[in-house]
C-alpha cells in the first residue's frame, strides 16, 4: 500500500428523506469490514434556513441537495461494493470533469 493514499469525492444517491440513515449504514458496514480509514469523511450537504414568523425569527438546517450524499474515499479492495450493497442507496458516481474513468469500477 502506497504511503499516501489517494481520496477522491463521489456522489452517493439515496433515497430522498434517508440521507442520514444511508450514511450511518455506511459507516456501520464500514467499521464492521475495518475499511473506515480508506473514507474519511461522508457528508450530507446541508443548508440554513431562516424563516419570520409572528415577528421571531427562526432558523432550520434543510438539505441543500436532497437525496446526495458526498463521499470522500479512496475506492480500494472492498470499500465500493460496501458502499454499492448498502440499503436505500440508488447510485454512486465520480465527476467526469476531474477524472478519466472509474478505473475498477
Amino acid at each position: 500500500m502506497a504511503a499516501e493514499q489517494e481520496f477522491k469525492w463521489y456522489v452517493v444517491r439515496a433515497i430522498s428523506g434517508q440521507e442520514k440513515k444511508v450514511k450511518s449504514y455506511i459507516e456501520l458496514e464500514l467499521d464492521r469490514a475495518k475499511l473506515s480509514k480508506f473514507v474519511p469523511e461522508i457528508l450530507i450537504p446541508l443548508e440554513k434556513r431562516y424563516k419570520v414568523k409572528d415577528g421571531k425569527k427562526s432558523v432550520k438546517e434543510a438539505n441543500a441537495f436532497p437525496g446526495y450524499i458526498l463521499v470522500n474515499a479512496n475506492l480500494v479492495g472492498e470499500v465500493a461494493p460496501i458502499i454499492k450493497s448498502v440499503n436505500g442507496r440508488c447510485w454512486i458516481f465520480r465527476s467526469r470533469w476531474r477524472t478519466n474513468s472509474f478505473k475498477n469500477w
